[in-house]
């Protein structure tokens, strides 16, 4: 299914371990911050890319393809086989942070193998 464009690759940037003065939050423990920078295209003439002020504007690559970077950091705790685990993230736009998520694994998700999913 053609969706207009996609990432083509995620690099990390930079590492920050622990955060927070290696404070403890609750049983998730210490946490680190994984700095990332996606790298995508989009395709302009595309129906799902219409709504994109100024893409037709665009310089394009050698494939025809708009491309396009954007930073997002991961928050989480450097052990990940504690019981409670709650990773914030936060995706930035060229304005600034412009999304915020939260996903959670509990000690009963257990893969087939009875282990923690990583």
């Amino acid at each position: 299914m053609d969706v207009g464009g996609g990432v083509q690759r995620i690099e990390m940037t930079e590492r920050e371990t622990p955060v927070f003065g290696g404070a403890e939050f609750g049983t998730a423990g210490t946490y680190e911050r994984l700095h990332r920078t996606v790298f995508g295209e989009l395709d302009r003439t595309h129906l799902l890319n219409a709504s994109i002020v100024n893409l037709d504007r665009a310089p394009r690559n050698a494939r025809g393809k708009v491309e396009y970077q954007s930073n997002f950091h991961i928050l989480k705790p450097l052990d990940l086989r504690r019981p409670l685990i709650a990773i914030p993230g936060h995706a930035s736009g060229s304005s600034g942070y412009s999304g915020v998520g939260l996903h959670q694994w509990r000690s009963e998700i257990k893969s087939k193998e009875g282990r923690l999913p990583t």
